[in-house]
C-alpha cells in the first residue's frame, strides 16, 4: 500500500500575535521588485513565484530555457502578474531588482548575472531560504543532508513522527514547495526537510537567519556533484552549512562512517553517529536500509517520540518510487537441466534515484552475490566509474553498462570479472533486450545507476520508468 507522508494540516485558531506574524511576512514582500532565476521544466521555481505574488510582490522569472521547453511550469503559473524573459538572461533584470531568488541548480560562483547583482547591493536568495526564515519555530526544523538515502530517510521520519500523533510536515528536496502550506504549518508543528548541497551552497555564511534547529542529521557521505562543486572539499563544506544553523545544545545525527569525513561540530553541539542498524527488521533489503532505519530510530529517540507504533512504521516502510522500488518478476527460465515445461521468475527492482557509485555498490549488495544482473551507467559527475565496474563484476552475474560512462564502467572491469559479463550496451532498450533473454529463476534485475540521467533521460524519474516499462511491468 502506497503510503503519504504529508500529514493533513491541523486547524490552528489565529490570535493577534500571530496575525501579526502573518502580516509581517506579507509586507516584507509587498512591492518588493523580484527576479526569480530559473523555473525549470519541473517547476522548481513555480512554488515560490506564486507565493511572492499572492504577497504583493512585483515577480519577473527569468530562465535560459525556451518558452516550448517550459510549459508545464508556464502553465502551472497561468494568470498571475508575472512577466517572463525565456530563452536569456539580462544584467539589467537583475541590477534593478530588490532581490533575486536563485534556483539551487544555479551555481552562484562566477555567475556574472549575481555578480553584477550583488555588485549593485541586490539581496540573494532562495526558496529554502525564504522558507526556513518564515517558520514559526527553527527549533521544530529537521535538516537531513548526505550523499544518498536523504529521501527515504525524510519519508521514514515523517511516518515515524505522526505515531504519537504530531503533525509533520515534510518538504525541501523530497516533494513540492512547503510555501504554499505556510499559513497551515503550526508552531508545534515539525518540518523535515531534504537539503541538497546545491541548496545548502547558497546558505553558507546566513545561519543567523535561518538557524536553531535541535537536530540534524547526515546520512552518509562520498565523493558527489564534484562536476558541480569542483572538489570534494568544496562539496563537504555545502554540507557543512547544515551543522552550523544547529542550536547550543543541540546534536548531529550521523550514519556510520560519517565521522570520518572531516566534519566539524560548533562548539555547544553533540554528535551521536549510528553504527549499526539499531535492532530493526527492515521490509527493504540492503544494510543501507537498515542505517537509514537506524538514523530515523536515533532521531526519534533524542525527540522523546520513538514508540512501539513508530517502530512499525519504520520496519514496514516500502520505499519511495525509483528508490529500491520493486516493481515485479519477470518469467524466465529455470537453471539449466531442470524441467524447462516450469518456468521460473526473476525480481526486478528500479532504484533509478541511485546517481553515485557508492549508492550502486550498496544497492547490488543487497541482494545474493552471483545472481544480480545490474543496469549502471549514465552521465558523467566525475565519480570513478572504474571501480563501479570492478567492484560489479566481483558481485553481479551480468553488468549492463550504459550511457556516457559505459566505456569505463568496461574497462574497469577488464581482469576482474569471473563469470560475470560486463558489457557496454549503449541504451537502456538494448540492455532490456539482453536481460529478458539472460535471466534465470531467482536472479535479481536491478538498476542502480550510480550516475546522473542527463545524457539520455531528462530527470531519474524519466529514467525509472522507462526501465519499468521495458521491463513489461
Amino acid at each position: 500500500m502506497s503510503r503519504h507522508f504529508f500529514c493533513a494540516h491541523v486547524e490552528v485558531d489565529g490570535d493577534e500575535e500571530g496575525d501579526g506574524e502573518w502580516y509581517a511576512v506579507v509586507m516584507e514582500y509587498a512591492g518588493k521588485k523580484v527576479l526569480v532565476m530559473g523555473l525549470g521544466r519541473f517547476g522548481g521555481g513555480v512554488g515560490v513565484s506564486r507565493w511572492l505574488v499572492e504577497r504583493g510582490a512585483d515577480v519577473m522569472v527569468t530562465d535560459m530555457g525556451r518558452e516550448e521547453d517550459l510549459q508545464k511550469s508556464l502553465m502551472a503559473l497561468k494568470g498571475l502578474e508575472i512577466a517572463y524573459r525565456l530563452g536569456e538572461h539580462n544584467v539589467s533584470d537583475f541590477t534593478k531588482a530588490d532581490m533575486v531568488v536563485v534556483n539551487p541548480a544555479v551555481k552562484r560562483e562566477g555567475n556574472r548575472y549575481l555578480r553584477a547583482a550583488e555588485a549593485g547591493g541586490v539581496e540573494l536568495t532562495s526558496e529554502i531560504e525564504i522558507l526556513l526564515e518564515a517558520l514559526p519555530r527553527h527549533d521544530r526544523v529537521i535538516g537531513v543532508t548526505g550523499t544518498a538515502g536523504k529521501s527515504t530517510v525524510c519519508a521514514m521520519l515523517g511516518e515515524a513522527m505522526q505515531a504519537k500523533g504530531d503533525c509533520v510536515w515534510v518538504g525541501g528536496n523530497i516533494g513540492g514547495s512547503l510555501l504554499g502550506c505556510l499559513d497551515e504549518i503550526g508552531e508545534d508543528d515539525w518540518v523535515v526537510l531534504e537539503l541538497s548541497s546545491f541548496m545548502l551552497a547558497g546558505m553558507q555564511g546566513k545561519e543567523h537567519e535561518w538557524g536553531g534547529q535541535r537536530v540534524a542529521v547526515v546520512t552518509n557521505f562520498s565523493e558527489n556533484h564534484l562536476d558541480w562543486h569542483g572538489c570534494v572539499d568544496a562539496y563537504r563544506d555545502a554540507k557543512r552549512v547544515l551543522l552550523d544553523g544547529v542550536c547550543e545544545g543541540g546534536v548531529v545525527v550521523m550514519g556510520k562512517g560519517v565521522g570520518d569525513a572531516g566534519f566539524e561540530m560548533r562548539a555547544g553541539v553533540r554528535c551521536v553517529e549510528v553504527g549499526d542498524g539499531g535492532g530493526l527488521v527492515m521490509a527493504l533489503p540492503g544494510e543501507h536500509h537498515a542505517m537509514n532505519g537506524a538514523i530515523v530510530k536515533t532521531v526519534c529517540e533524542e525527540l522523546g517520540v520513538w514508540c512501539d507504533e513508530a517502530r512499525r512504521r519504520v520496519e514496514g516502510f516500502g520505499g519511495l518510487p525509483h528508490r529500491m522500488q520493486y516493481v515485479g518478476t519477470l518469467t524466465c527460465r529455470q537453471e539449466q537441466g531442470e524441467a524447462e515445461s516450469k518456468a521460473g521468475v526473476a525480481r526486478v527492482y528500479n532504484d533509478s534515484k541511485c546517481t553515485t557509485v557508492g549508492g550502486a555498490l550498496m544497492g547490488m549488495k543487497s541482494f545474493e552475490k552471483g545472481r544480480v544482473h545490474l543496469v549502471c551507467g549514465g552521465y558523467d559527475k566525475g565519480d570513478d566509474y572504474g571501480a563501479l565496474g570492478q567492484e560489479a563484476a566481483r558481485w553481479c552475474s551480468e553488468v549492463y553498462a550504459i550511457g556516457d560512462v559505459a566505456e569505463r564502467i568496461v574497462s574497469g572491469a577488464n581482469g576482474v570479472a569471473e563469470g560475470c559479463e560486463v558489457k557496454d550496451w549503449g541504451e537502456m532498450e538494448q540492455a532490456a533486450l539482453a536481460i529478458k533473454s539472460h535471466v534465470r529463476d531467482g536472479d535479481v534485475v536491478l538498476l542502480s545507476p550510480g550516475c546522473a540521467s542527463w545524457d539520455q533521460y531528462l530527470n531519474y524519474e524519466e529514467r525509472g520508468e522507462a526501465f519499468i516499462r521495458l521491463m513489461g511491468l
